[in-house]
């Protein structure tokens, strides 16, 4: 059964072992990411994401996938809530086993920045681990989200019992870096309208069929994921829904016809 996780009068109050609030939501603001995908329900009972980039469990041979979904320990978490903290000790790394969570960091000014988006399959907080430093950022659930968590030594144990797993997570670190260099020069060189038609493609797992996808996040933060101001992205938006290319609903995008926003993305 998952731990259920426990919200903080202070929103920044470190406690350790308990799930935190950080900060008011609409404060956040995207500066790069990663894809996430409407999730389907695999053969090992996790739901699993379609399209592209791959998640670390579906890098997984059978085996291994198995026994990571028996080795971690579930916890629960309501959307807001901290699962580790930017200056923390790194001594936990997670799976996502469903939902969403948001990679966020400090800027100058003090405001919550959204780095990246993690869904189901990926794996989180490695990073800090493997270079044994403290949390470069702050991990908070933006949707009803279960990780499996391991510790440190565990999490070493499952290495060394399967060695395929190392690899798994070299290559969803080094496809996150191919992600975010993709993303900042998309942001550079196209209008926010082909952007915006990009991102939606690439959340359906670029489906050449109609479908939908979770998209818990505002207007705002949607804009400065693509680096585009809020009235700019509810223009594009509004563009979508006019010619009937998009549907929107609250925290879900239906994409009703892809091969229209495949033009505005420029094929």
């Amino acid at each position: 059964m998952a731990t259920p996780g426990r919200r903080c009068t202070d929103p920044f109050t470190v406690t350790r072992g308990a799930q935190r609030r950080c900060g008011p939501v609409h404060n956040w603001r995207v500066t790069t990411g990663t894809q996430f995908r409407m999730s389907r329900i695999g053969s090992t009972g996790v739901e699993r994401r379609s399209g592209t980039p791959t998640p670390f469990l579906d890098l997984l041979d059978d085996e291994t996938r198995t026994a990571i979904l028996q080795r971690g320990k579930r916890r629960g978490y309501r959307r807001g809530d901290c699962v580790f903290r930017q200056g923390d000790a790194s001594n936990v790394v997670f799976v996502v086993r469903s939902g969403h969570v948001a990679v966020t960091t400090l800027n100058p000014e003090g405001r919550e920045s959204i780095l990246a988006l993690r869904g189901t399959g990926d794996i989180v907080g490695e990073q800090a681990l493997l270079d044994d430093q403290p949390r470069s950022a702050t991990l908070r659930a933006v949707s009803t989200t279960e990780l499996l968590a391991f510790t440190g030594p565990d999490f070493q144990r499952f290495v060394n019992d399967y060695p395929q797993s190392s690899f798994a997570m070299l290559r969803s670190m080094s496809r996150r870096l191919r992600e975010s260099d993709r993303a900042r020069t998309s942001a550079a060189n196209e209008p926010v309208v082909a952007r915006l038609a990009r991102l939606f493609l690439d959340l359906t797992g670029d489906c050449a069929t109609p479908s939908s996808f979770a998209l818990p996040l505002s207007q705002e933060q949607i804009g400065s994921w693509i680096g585009a101001s809020r009235e700019a992205t509810a223009k594009a938006l509004r563009t979508f829904r006019d010619e009937g290319s998009v549907a929107t609903a609250r925290n879900r995008i239906d994409v009703v016809d892809p091969v229209a926003l495949r033009v505005h993305a420029g094929g």
